[in-house]
């Protein structure tokens, strides 16, 4: 059983908390004038700590957080995106070009392992401090194989973990987990700067759902309905929503960017707060 792994990184912890603070005061206040000093003593923080914890979790000032956040994210995206995810799936590739895109390429586990739901599969994982609080990493010798984020719900990201490849063995090892995490994460608003392989296993469905979630661009949204037409099933938003909840690679395939028909962002496996500051992570660093 996992202990936890690598001591916290208490300021990326807590960066992600005032983080939420600050989007939950925006979102109490929107249509209101407010300002630095609103925001930093809504988080608890000083003005010159508020800047500073901008710059190190997004990489951006004051100015840029309130104009990534002044228009009503769901509604405009809703209105302009969606057929940028047709064109990206049509094309064949799940990078759009865009600064922030994240190069990711699933490989789904169709041999032996696959069958046996890991058998004889090593497994590396350990926790982790992210821009969007603590996560579980894993990692096998085919890619990044779990993402998960702690929630307060008393689930076990470990147990999950398990039940998703419960006959693979698995080895805390934070030391190799630990250079992933810096690669996932690079910190100040940056993605990955590298190309990443995810190695998942599931229904024919489901990896058709996860690799249409490679095509949504960063910054960006699109609806179950959306996922529904790109898989050419345009009457299962039900099952392309039950296919997102069981992701198992949290932001890389990113199940988060994927909101409701009506503009609203919708639940997420991991907690909806995090949800809603992950998508304003990604609209406010896109183009940074």
């Amino acid at each position: 059983m996992i202990k936890g792994g690598t001591a916290p990184d208490a300021r990326q912890s807590s960066d992600y908390q005032h983080i939420a603070c600050a989007l939950s005061f925006i979102e109490l206040n929107r249509g209101k004038q407010f300002g630095l000093a609103d925001l930093a003593a809504a988080t608890g923080l000083s003005n010159c700590h508020f800047q500073r914890l901008l710059r190190r979790w997004a990489g951006i000032g004051l100015k840029r957080f309130l104009q990534a956040l002044a228009l009503d994210q769901s509604q405009a995206l809703l209105e302009s995106d969606n057929n940028k995810l047709d064109t990206t799936i049509n094309s064949g590739s799940p990078r759009s070009g865009r600064p922030h895109d994240l190069g990711v390429t699933l490989h789904a586990a169709i041999s032996i392992s696959y069958c046996r739901s890991g058998n004889g599969l090593t497994i590396h994982c350990s926790y982790h401090d992210s821009p969007f609080g603590r996560c579980l990493i894993g990692t096998t010798g085919h890619g990044i194989c779990w993402l998960s984020f702690t929630t307060s719900d008393g689930i076990s990201e470990y147990e999950e973990l398990r039940h998703t490849w419960p006959q693979a063995t698995l080895v805390e090892t934070p030391g190799v987990t630990k250079s992933w995490d810096r690669t996932i994460f690079p910190g100040r608003g940056r993605p990955p700067e590298e190309s990443l392989s995810v190695y998942v296993h599931g229904s024919d469905f489901q990896l058709q759902v996860w690799r249409a979630l490679l095509h949504i661009p960063a910054g960006t949204t699109a609806t179950y309905g959306d996922i529904a037409a790109a898989v050419n099933n345009p009457r299962a938003s039900r099952a392309v929503g039950t296919a997102i909840g069981n992701n198992p690679i949290a932001f890389l395939i990113p199940c988060h960017r994927v909101i409701c028909s009506d503009g609203s962002t919708g639940r997420y496996r991991w907690g909806d707060e995090r949800k809603r500051v992950m998508l304003a992570w990604e609209k406010a660093t896109v183009g940074v």
